[in-house]
């Protein structure tokens, strides 16, 4: 383990003696009173090269401005678009709410009209029972087979064919 923690120390002044011979080499001493400079000057300085890179990045950001404007612009569309489709959704969910509403409205109604004539048959089911006897009012019943009830008249569970001549005699 101290060996690593030896090696460490040992590469961090190589690296720090490397940094300082590249700083050497980079930088040069004057002799007019020992301030540091680079010993390599920068290239001299091309106007011509300068308008040309400062006119080519004009134009990209031009085009970079125009490509944005288009893209706000298709952007608001598709907002405007998914509004209008949102609207219309909305319109046909009502309408289909409106619709079912009708529709449950109807056939509350169906069944209210249809309450009063089914218990008028089961008031007359019910005295012709007694009139008569369960014999005649219900044959499926005189003859011991199972109805569907006083609701559906004279209905046996079996084939309404069988037991037509029956009905005949």
């Amino acid at each position: 383990m101290q060996e690593g923690n030896q090696a460490k120390p040992l590469s961090n002044v190589r690296a720090l003696q490397e940094l300082e011979d590249a700083f050497r080499d980079a930088y040069g001493c004057k002799d007019d009173g020992g301030r540091t400079e680079l010993r390599t000057k920068a290239p001299p300085q091309n106007w011509t090269t300068t308008l040309g890179l400062i006119e080519e990045t004009a134009e990209a950001l031009q085009a970079a401005d125009q490509r944005i404007r288009e893209l706000e612009a298709r952007g608001e569309d598709l907002v405007n678009l998914a509004k209008a489709k949102l609207q219309n959704a909305k319109a046909s969910i009502n309408a289909a709410e409106a619709r079912a509403l009708k529709a449950e409205q109807r056939a509350n109604e169906a069944e209210e009209k249809a309450k009063h004539p089914r218990e008028w048959l089961t008031r007359i089911y019910e005295g012709l029972e007694q009139l008569t006897g369960p014999h005649i009012a219900d044959p499926c019943r005189a003859r011991g087979e199972p109805t569907d009830g006083p609701k559906r008249l004279g209905s046996c569970r079996k084939d309404p064919g069988e037991g037509a001549s029956e009905w005949a005699a």
